[in-house]
């Protein structure tokens, strides 16, 4: 069964989080370094955005992994956005194998929020079949 996992996320408290003194660790505790490179750009606003969007796509995606996933494996759950445009989201498990979740992010005035909708199973990754 695919599970939908929703979150909605207040860009200013996320922001005053993003920003404070232990902001660097906060940051490097949510998100990869090509995921806060993906978001790099030379507004604030546009960047604080972006992550806070990221972080409720990752909210949602453990939310729709049934448990699967906590908020202690956010790091491996990466937020792709396809060439096409498409967000996509990938769970890492135990290093051989991925789980995929469709993703839409939508903000509007200060909230970012994340639908994430599981696509069924997990994948073995390329590099471990062999």
């Amino acid at each position: 069964m695919n599970m939908i996992g929703v979150d909605v996320v207040c860009i200013p408290k996320f922001a005053a989080v993003i920003e404070g003194k232990r902001g660097a660790s906060v940051l490097r505790s949510i998100f990869s370094d090509s995921e806060i490179a993906e978001c790099d750009n030379a507004d604030r606003r546009i960047v604080l955005r972006s992550l806070a969007g990221r972080f409720a796509a990752k909210e949602a995606v453990i939310k729709a992994s049934r448990s699967r996933l906590s908020i202690d494996d956010m790091t491996t759950i990466h937020v792709i956005q396809e060439f096409s445009g498409c967000i996509r989201a990938v769970a890492e498990k135990d290093g051989t194998r991925s789980e995929l979740y469709d993703v839409s992010i939508s903000h509007d005035g200060d909230y970012a929020v994340s639908v994430a909708l599981a696509v069924g199973g997990s994948v073995l990754r390329e590099d471990a079949r062999a």
